[in-house]
């Protein structure tokens, strides 16, 4: 009798909650009722039902995105099947046609499958211009520095989107949205050479067009590198301009991540002026303080290859990468340009391990997971 009583009176409760927010709904706003519903019955979302069903293994694995070498995706099946890779960089070593490229990719895909129940993230550089790692000839290369209207933003944009979804590409580290005045600093000539507002505008067009066409467009390299010389493939990078500046130039990052884009990669310059002792993408005060807190970006953060010279200064690439995690970062990216297979596998043992030894906590592991999933299964 008393469970009778006690079941009796929670039926109630939840009748008055349901009673209540239709009530709610009517009088006072128009929110879909699903919305409500949902609310009110606590529905978990899709990516939260995964995450109880998956590996602790497994959700490392999805916080790497890496290269190989080879043109099978045979090359890469260890990473994928052994580590559980979340993601694929492709770089022009790994392509010699369309047909194969095609082929590649549907494999990636397939051997993905068999290990877990969402898909790969398969991204490469397609700026255009000196980085189009498309080989190619008939494919979309138009660089930035040559967009000169919106309308021609429009038919590059979208001929770009519809050439990697056909090769099935999902992802691709474009725009850049660096704003730089300087001729002289490396990464000029891969811009758009405008002004904040104008790299914007025609930023935006990239990413709705990549949108329509089902790709990822992910805006690079946050917040900027600025007038900064020095190339961080090669060496430590520099930025001395002061907060305001760099903040000023940050709009084209904040308007795409208005505009709703669901991935930001970082760069590994550091900002002197902002956090002198570690690179953006090792930098809590640029990835929390900045992309999560100030403006409120709820997506992934990538960051740019960890195996740059300026990412790894006076450290390893392992040390590096688990301080980017760390320091807000979702997913790291090794390309393998310098890493041999051996090496990288390392990289993802030692970042496992130190995990599992409490280096990050349950919950930042899956909040990264969980932001993981919402944009793969967009997709």
């Amino acid at each position: 009798m008393k469970n009778f009583f006690i079941y009796s009176c929670e039926l109630i409760v939840i009748l008055l909650v349901i009673l209540f927010g239709v009530s709610y709904q009517k009088n006072n706003f128009s929110f879909p009722s699903s919305q409500i519903t949902a609310s009110i019955l606590f529905t978990i979302p899709p990516e939260q039902n995964v995450l109880n069903n998956i590996t602790l293994e497994q959700k490392i694995g999805q916080l790497f995105m890496v290269g190989f070498n080879g043109t099978q995706a045979q090359d890469a099946q260890p990473s994928i099947s052994q580590y559980h890779i979340g993601g694929i960089i492709l770089l022009d070593k790994n392509l010699q046609s369309t047909q194969q490229t095609k082929k590649l990719t549907t494999q990636l895909q397939e051997i993905s499958r068999k290990d877990s129940e969402f898909p790969l993230l398969i991204g490469i550089d397609q700026e255009g211009g000196e980085v189009s790692r498309i080989p190619f000839t008939e494919y979309e290369v138009t660089s930035q520095s040559a967009i000169n209207s919106p309308q021609q933003a429009h038919i590059v944009a979208k001929k770009r989107g519809e050439e990697l979804r056909d090769l099935g590409i999902n992802l691709n580290f474009s725009p850049v949205l660096d704003v730089i005045t300087d001729s002289q600093s490396f990464l000029y000539s891969r811009t758009f050479q405008k002004n904040p507002q104008e790299t914007s505008d025609l930023g935006k067009i990239f990413l709705e067009e990549y949108k329509n066409a089902s790709i990822i467009g992910c805006p690079k390299h946050f917040p900027g590198h600025g007038n900064a010389l020095t190339d961080p493939h090669i060496s430590e990078s520099i930025n001395t301009q002061d907060t305001q500046t760099i903040q000023k130039n940050t709009q084209p990052f904040t308007d795409a991540i208005q505009t709703g884009t669901s991935c930001v990669m970082v760069g590994h310059t550091t900002y002197k002026n902002v956090d002198q002792n570690n690179p953006a993408s090792q930098s809590p005060i640029i990835l929390i303080n900045w992309l999560r807190n100030i403006y409120h970006f709820n997506d992934i953060i990538i960051t740019d290859d960890m195996e740059m010279q300026a990412a790894h200064a006076n450290k390893t690439i392992a040390e590096a990468s688990l301080k980017a995690l760390q320091a807000g970062a979702d997913v790291i990216l090794i390309s393998g340009y310098t890493t041999t297979p051996k090496e990288r596998e390392n990289i993802i043992t030692y970042i496992s391990d130190q995990i599992k030894n409490g280096a990050l906590t349950t919950q930042q592991l899956d909040e990264k997971i969980s932001r993981i999933l919402k944009v793969k299964n967009s997709l």
